[in-house]
């Protein structure tokens, strides 16, 4: 189990792990971006929110949860919005009076959504980070 606590021996690994603390919001992001598939969204909008993504699919266009699915799909994925009128109950029409909302009628929900996968990403850096050093002062 990765100790959140734990202190890295070299500067090196301090200033690596303190740069994907300062960045994680960009990090998670960037690497969410590259998600193409719906399921995955479904899957931690479940997680976070405890809506199944069958319940999800009967749901309609003006829905909160739909329209934040929406939100985070197009806004942080890379999931099309062809991909969300097939598999979801929503038209063109609906996805752009969605988007016609400012940015910041969503953020609590966008950072409850995002959290728990903040905490699973620096996890896996840190796990990273310290085979990186446990490697380097071995072979020193």
């Amino acid at each position: 189990m990765i100790n959140f606590n734990h202190q890295f021996k070299t500067t090196k690994y301090q200033n690596k792990w303190q740069y994907e603390i300062d960045n994680i919001d960009t990090n998670i992001r960037y690497v969410y971006k590259n998600e193409k598939d719906l399921s995955v969204l479904l899957r931690n909008y479940k997680k976070v929110f405890k809506i199944t993504p069958a319940k999800l699919k009967t749901l309609k266009a003006d829905d909160e949860n739909i329209k934040l699915i929406v939100w985070i799909a197009l806004k942080y994925t890379s999931i099309t919005p062809n991909t969300l009128i097939s598999e979801l109950n929503i038209d063109k029409n609906d996805i752009d009076k969605i988007l016609a909302n400012n940015d910041n009628i969503f953020s609590k929900e966008i950072d409850k959504f995002f959290k728990p996968l903040k905490q699973d990403y620096l996890l896996n850096v840190k796990a990273t980070l310290l085979a990186q050093e446990e490697f380097e002062n071995f072979i020193k």
